[in-house]
């Protein structure tokens, strides 16, 4: 029984790698990764070591490649690629996004080798519990766009009918009967449609200790972590930086630790942040539950806006704090989500120190 897994992040490897090593571990399990993020080598060896059959193709990292002349470059390259290693059937396909063309293609010749398989959407991070981030452009500008997309994309891509979707997000792909997410029950209307199956606890863990395992000491008791989206999602910057500089005060002051992360495609960098020997930056390719893993038990608070690191850091029993709505960046669903898990959302720079 053959399982294919498709991803991008270092967040959706460490799902799919959960499940290959959890539930799915007695069947064959087969991963094709389209690289949006730099690759670290221990995280190459955990693939290799985990699937049955590996691909490794270029992504969106650096942002170059983001561009639609890159893409339409590599594009047939990567169809021509998933033809020749796809050549058997698959019971499972697990795809995250869901209107890319390469995974479309990988959706439509899934389908071709076997009518019944069953196409799943993977978790990305906090999108099943809410956005943040609107993009709509490009094709996905407005509903006229969209449709000569749709036109384009079942007629002169001969995609057909594996180009069916109910709504304008990511996961809405008709074909995908089933997600796989980690807080099952805590999912966005948009999803009403879709069985909804748990990612547990021990196959989350079970994927991050297989990635990820940093020396015990890399941080340090008595600490604040801040994590960060990447920068242009911010609605607005000047809050953030303002209540960066509020928040790097008071550990100073305060004596604790202040450790800070970049977005692994992060390609600026924060003022507020730079040159100060007193505050340690973490290496931004790596993901942040690399840390994480050193500071078990360890007093650490975890500080951020709108980052995926927030519910990992839940996930892990750490003290997981939101500044978004000291930003101006918090809305009913980011609220309510934080709220339901656990995850501390003040509203002030007051009650942020206050919860530090």
């Amino acid at each position: 029984m053959h399982n294919l897994f498709v991803c991008h992040s270092q967040a959706h490897i460490t799902l799919a790698v959960g499940l290959a090593k959890g539930r799915f571990k007695a069947d064959s399990n087969h991963f094709i990764l389209f690289q949006d993020f730099a690759l670290q080598e221990n995280i190459k060896e955990a693939i290799l070591d985990t699937f049955d059959a590996v691909m490794i193709r270029t992504g969106i990292y650096p942002d170059i490649n983001a561009t639609w002349k890159a893409k339409i470059k590599r594009y047939p390259q990567d169809i021509k690629a998933i033809n020749g290693f796809m050549n058997q059937e698959y019971k499972k396909v697990f795809v995250v996004c869901d209107g890319n063309i390469p995974e479309l293609y990988i959706l439509k010749k899934a389908l071709k080798l076997n009518k019944s398989v069953e196409m799943i959407w993977l978790e990305d991070g906090s999108y099943p519990y809410y956005q943040n981030i609107i993009a709509n452009d490009g094709l996905n500008a407005n509903s006229f766009t969209r449709l000569l997309r749709k036109v384009f994309f079942r007629y002169i891509l001969n995609l057909g009918s594996i180009y069916d979707f109910e709504g304008n997000f990511m996961g809405g792909n008709k074909n995908l009967k089933q997600a796989y997410i980690t807080f099952k029950g805590y999912e966005r209307s948009l999803f009403k449609n879709k069985e909804i199956v748990a990612i547990e606890k021990n196959e989350y863990l079970l994927g991050l200790t297989t990635l990820f395992k940093a020396p015990e000491n890399l941080i340090k008791d008595n600490s604040i972590l801040l994590v960060l989206d990447k920068l242009d999602t911010y609605l607005n910057i000047t809050s953030v930086k303002k209540m960066i500089a509020e928040l790097l005060k008071h550990a100073l002051e305060s004596n604790i630790n202040f450790y800070y992360k970049y977005h692994p495609r992060e390609e600026d960098a924060l003022s507020e942040l730079a040159g100060n020997n007193a505050i340690t930056e973490l290496k931004k390719h790596f993901a942040v539950e690399y840390y994480y893993s050193s500071a078990a038990g360890k007093d650490i608070k975890v500080v951020g806006i709108k980052s995926t690191g927030l519910q990992s850091a839940k996930m892990l029993n750490f003290n997981a704090i939101s500044a978004a709505g000291v930003v101006g960046e918090a809305d009913k669903d980011i609220l309510g989500f934080y709220s339901k898990i656990g995850v501390h959302t003040p509203n002030s720079l007051e009650g942020l120190m206050s919860k530090i």
